[in-house]
């Protein structure tokens, strides 16, 4: 199976419902998870009532991740977010998109103290770096959000 029609082909083992947006949504978890080393996680059904993308395991601590895609309207991730503050869990949130970055973060009041927001790019190539956003950071200013 190829996503964009490049590259050699290569087998892909999937649980659940084939969709080439969430095939590009389980291939971007595996980044993800490479990213930190393979660290602990669960993914698909095994993840906690939240439901987040990837439930992953480091020091001793979880670290709900959610991948965005783009494709979930503005209203279903307020939804999400709600679910968030409304158990008082932090919830990390990755998209491979400035302006989608941007659209979240301003939807994302429901979160303030309890959202961290990163680029894709950023979390792959310094995972352990200061490239968390919180809504209200003066640094969101900087990347014209």
């Amino acid at each position: 199976m190829q996503l964009n029609h490049t590259g050699n082909r290569k087998d892909v083992y999937y649980l659940g419902k084939l969709k080439t947006d969430n095939l590009f949504h389980s291939v971007l978890e595996t980044k993800v998870v490479k990213a930190y080393g393979w660290a602990p996680c669960n993914r698909f059904d095994d993840v906690g009532s939240l439901r987040p993308d990837v439930e992953l395991f480091l020091n001793n601590s979880k670290f709900n991740i959610e991948l965005d895609t783009g494709e979930m309207k503005r209203n279903q991730v307020q939804g999400r977010w709600d679910n968030y503050a409304m158990a008082n869990e932090s919830v990390h949130v990755i998209t491979p998109y400035q302006d989608r970055l941007c659209d979240l973060l301003r939807w994302s009041e429901a979160i303030e103290g309890l959202g961290h927001f990163a680029l894709l790019d950023d979390v792959l190539s310094d995972p352990f770096g200061a490239i968390w956003a919180m809504v209200g950071d003066e640094f969101l200013y900087q990347i014209g959000c």
